[in-house]
This record gives C-alpha cells, structure tokens and sequence, in this order.
C-alpha cells in the first residue's frame, strides 16, 4: 500500500510539473499576444488562466458584428424552445453551443467578478430576488461579464487600429456602471 502511494505521490509530482511548464508557455504566448494584459488587469474576475483562455477562443473580436453575436458565439444565451407545447412555465436552459471551456471559466470569474463589479452585485441579487437558484444567478452574471469583455476587447482593438494609423488611442479600461 505504501508503495502504491509513493507511485501516485510521485505521478501528481510528474503532473504538477507538467502543470506549471503549460502555463509558463501559455504565459509567455498571451504576453506576446497581449503585451497590456487587457484582460487580466481590467476584467475583475479574469486572471492569468481564464483571460488567455477568453483571447485563445475568441480572436479577433472583430469579427463578432454585435454583442449578441459575441454572446451567441460563447453559448451563454438561453436557447428558445418553440414546440407550441409546454406547461406554462418559462424555463429556459443555455444553449449547448459555443466552447465549453468558455462557459466552465466564466463561471467562476463571475463568482469572483460579482463581488467586486457593483453593477454585476446588482444583477446578482436582482436574478435571487426572481427566484434564480445561484448557478442560474452566476449564468446572468456571466452573460453580463461577457458584455463587458466584448466591449474591452473592442476598445482594444480601436486603440491598435488608431496606433497603427499614428492617431492618439483612448486608453482601454473596465468601467463600473
């Protein structure tokens, strides 16, 4: 038995080594796309993980015509059942598109987010007031924290594109509404 722990101590080890070698070269490639750390000074909730996670999957946000594009394209919109068949109640689940790496890291930088962000508090408490369970309250949040992303992001990418054209960029910040 003692054995068997020693190997599985020893695989963990192999494993956390692995771990931290990932994530310097994920840090390393996010300093080169992001010199600014837009994302994970800005965005509260966003850190050194899910903020080169976010850039990895989305790209060039100008690609996204709107918001609701954006959002879509995250799957964090409720999908719309039209059967003409149903209870009366208006129970809506999100959509299965959209990478799911994106939805299980918005999660917990909402958590995080909505502790810090008071407009985000406020749509917290205002979907438990509703009768949202928590997880289905974070959902909101996430879906509020992305409207925000976008609008970073696309505030970034007007300051290169004035940069590149030699014109003086508006600094790109989080605003608390």
């Amino acid at each position: 038995l003692q054995e068997m722990v020693v190997r599985e101590l020893d695989h963990i080890a192999f494993l956390g080594e692995q771990v931290r070698q990932i994530e310097g070269t994920i840090g390393g490639l996010y300093e080169t796309l992001d010199p600014e750390r837009v994302l994970e000074q800005q965005v509260p909730g966003l850190g050194p993980t899910i903020a080169p996670a976010i850039e990895a999957w989305v790209g060039d946000v100008e690609r996204f015509r709107s918001v609701s594009c954006f959002a879509a394209y995250s799957g964090l919109v409720p999908r719309s059942s039209q059967t003409g068949v149903g209870d009366g109640t208006n129970s809506q689940r999100m959509t299965k598109g959209g990478p799911s790496i994106l939805k299980h890291y918005l999660s917990p930088a909402a958590e995080t987010a909505r502790r810090k962000d008071p407009d985000l508090a406020a749509a917290y408490a205002r979907a438990t007031a509703k009768g949202h369970h928590h997880y289905s309250a974070v959902v909101i949040v996430a879906h509020k924290l992305l409207r925000k992303v976008y609008a970073i992001l696309k505030q970034r990418a007007a300051a290169r594109r004035a940069q590149a054209e030699g014109r003086v960029a508006a600094p790109v910040e989080y605003r608390y509404n």
